[in-house]
């Protein structure tokens, strides 16, 4: 198995996976792991969804996974693919399971998306044009502008270009003129601007970028099966590929429950603040809405 696409998981979110399940042994649960969005493949929490559940099936309406992203969201995280249980049965990905793959992670994986470079360097790609990669699959574009020539721009050159190989600032470009600065992983260039120039900056798509998360099936037994899911976009078509992964745990002594209005959310590194018990309850609720014995 590639270890490199291995599920790093904090001990805590999977536990409480395997907890979820076992509290209601008979019904399916589903819902989205969750890590930090400069960490992306390091799970450190998961949401539980409201559901349509039986023995058999738990689906989520795309309202609840749209609510549950935006919660992510304004805590400065994304989804970093799903978990759901098979009750008391093995675990393993069906065809059901392949159909909600195909159809959710392309769109789950749009927030973690990165460009598929081999470094996160700045490069200058022609005299009067220099290109900068991010890991979040924009690239910044930067040039200058000459004088207006009928229907075009006079092409001139940068003044001067200057690569050095550290960088501690954040990624991303800086202009105070004359300089035009671009600051990668490792390196620096610095630019400079000749007189009277139009310096343009502007942020495209990269052509090729992907994202890996994770499908995640559970049961009430405790076992678990995990497949890597690595969604490509090369020029606007979108393709995926699947294979099965270990499970990498990082120990996690701190947790909280943070109850919400449709979904609840398990999170690492806090403090705990609700008790196990109004988490059960709000479970009990949830199932019973859906018209299931607690």
């Amino acid at each position: 198995m590639d270890k490199e696409l291995r599920l790093r998981i904090t001990t805590g979110s999977l536990a409480e996976m395997h907890r979820l399940a076992a509290s209601v042994p008979n019904t399916e649960i589903i819902g989205l792991l969750a890590a930090a969005k400069d960490d992306p493949r390091f799970v450190t929490s998961i949401c539980l969804l409201p559901a349509v559940a039986t023995g058999g099936s738990a689906t989520a309406s795309g309202a609840a996974i749209r609510a549950a992203m935006a919660r992510l969201g304004s805590l400065g995280m994304v989804s970093a693919g799903v978990f759901h249980s098979h009750a008391r049965f093995s675990v393993f990905h069906s065809a059901t399971d392949d159909r909600m793959i195909e159809r959710l992670f392309s769109t789950l994986a749009g927030a973690c998306m990165a460009t598929l470079a081999e470094a996160f360097e700045p490069q200058l790609t022609d005299q009067d044009r220099a290109l900068l990669p991010l890991r979040d699959g924009r690239m910044l574009k930067v040039g200058i502008r000459g004088e207006s020539i009928g229907g075009g721009f006079d092409r001139l050159a940068w003044e001067s270009a200057r690569l050095t190989f550290r960088s501690d600032a954040e990624p991303g470009v800086r202009y105070v003129h004359p300089i035009v600065e671009l600051f990668g992983q490792r390196s620096t260039l610095e630019l400079q601007v000749p007189d009277a120039l139009t310096v343009e900056i502007t942020q495209i798509e990269a052509p090729h970028r992907a994202a890996t998360l994770h499908s995640v099936v559970v049961n009430a037994k405790g076992d678990i099966t995990v497949e890597a899911v690595t969604v490509l976009d090369i020029n606007g078509r979108i393709f995926q590929e699947r294979q099965a992964v270990d499970v990498e745990t990082v120990n996690s002594s701190v947790s909280r429950l943070e109850p919400n209005l449709h979904f609840y959310l398990y999170r690492e590194e806090q403090t705990l603040t609700v008790a196990g018990e109004i988490q059960s309850a709000m479970l009990s609720e949830t199932w019973k809405a859906n018209g299931h014995k607690s």
